[in-house]
């Protein structure tokens, strides 16, 4: 009886062994590993905040910073690139207070990045253009893509002034944060532009120019009122190209296209440097003086002025490059710099 007892009760305990172990709960799998399809080692992977610890760290003392627009990835049309830009953006803005600089507001910023289509058009390099209509000197921007169940940013600290990248980053989120909804399509190319509300339309005759080139503008209205035609070269400096003292008359009616220079004009207009992307916006406004009060506005104050005395606003955007044959040899002095459009009179 007693052998007979101990084999039990050693066959019970084994037993009860071999359900404890295989009911055991397993470890928690990384969701990174799990984005593979098969159970990895976790491994530490860096997230948005200390990556963007790392780009505000490389930004001088005394520059304000920008968040601006993303690149998609992949080829996908989705609003990924948006979603990441609205969820760093209390980040940026705590990194960049720990280290006391200075950000460009949510409000401005989303406001400057509309108006003048920004966040489409990308900012890769030196663009002084967008730093005075940002009021910033330094740009945070980069790419996202998806891998798995994450997602892959690929940051960048950029100072507009130069075009030199201060520092590269880059840090991983769940995709789970995200929704991959279809993004609207942008049916129109770079160089033609319609008001959100469909009241102004403004058109170039050609999506890139080199110097010397003359450029042709065009631009229509669904209601009456006043136009007033700005263009902001990549140094920031405003020229306003409508009304001149060729057309003084900018009190423009419905059914018509107009035209800068018309045709038959005694001017043409002629593109000089520097090079990069020229933003030209054509303003729909009731009162006729908006040139001249948009002209004397500091860049950075430029579109909430804008927007306050105008109805409806379309942008377009240019291409503005050096021949091959006027590229300077190495070492050799620049040419002073002009005004981006010069009006030039014909005899």
């Amino acid at each position: 009886m007693k052998v007979r007892f101990f084999l039990i009760f050693t066959a019970a305990l084994f037993l009860a062994g071999c359900a404890g172990s295989a009911t055991a709960p397993s470890a928690p799998v990384d969701d990174m590993a799990a984005a593979g399809g098969k159970a990895e080692k976790k491994q530490d992977k860096p997230g948005p905040r200390a990556a963007l610890d790392v780009l505000v760290a490389a930004v001088p003392h005394g520059h304000t910073v920008a968040l601006t627009g993303f690149r998609r990835l992949g080829g996908a049309a989705d609003t990924l690139a948006a979603q990441v830009r609205g969820r760093l953006e209390p980040l940026v803005l705590a990194a960049c207070r720990d280290r006391g600089l200075e950000v460009v507001d949510r409000e401005n910023l989303d406001l400057v990045l509309n108006e003048w289509k920004l966040a489409q058009s990308g900012i890769t390099g030196s663009d002084m253009g967008a730093a005075g209509l940002l009021g910033a000197r330094v740009a945070i921007t980069g790419a996202v893509a998806r891998e798995g169940r994450q997602v892959h940013l690929f940051l960048k600290a950029v100072d507009l002034a130069t075009g030199r990248v201060l520092a590269t980053a880059g840090a991983f989120q769940p995709a789970s944060l995200y929704s991959f909804d279809p993004a609207p399509r942008q049916t129109l190319p770079a160089n033609m532009g319609v008001s959100a509300d469909g009241r102004v339309t403004l058109a170039a005759d050609a999506a890139a120019y080199s110097f010397g080139d003359h450029i042709r503008l065009s631009f229509s209205v669904r209601e009456p009122g006043y136009v007033t035609v700005i263009d902001v070269n990549p140094e920031g400096k405003k020229t306003i190209l409508f009304p001149n003292s060729y057309q003084t008359d900018n009190f423009c009616r419905p059914g018509r296209k107009y035209h800068i220079p018309p045709d038959d004009a005694a001017f043409d207009l002629e593109v000089t440097p520097p090079a990069g992307v020229d933003r030209v916006m054509a303003l729909l406004s009731d009162s006729p003086g908006l040139a001249a009060a948009a002209a004397t506005l500091p860049t950075a104050a430029l579109t909430r002025g804008i927007v306050v005395r105008s109805r409806a606003r379309a942008v377009i955007r240019v291409a503005i490059r050096r021949k091959p044959q006027e590229r300077p040899p190495v070492g050799a002095a620049s040419r002073p710099r002009t005004d981006r459009t010069t009006i030039n009179h014909n005899p």
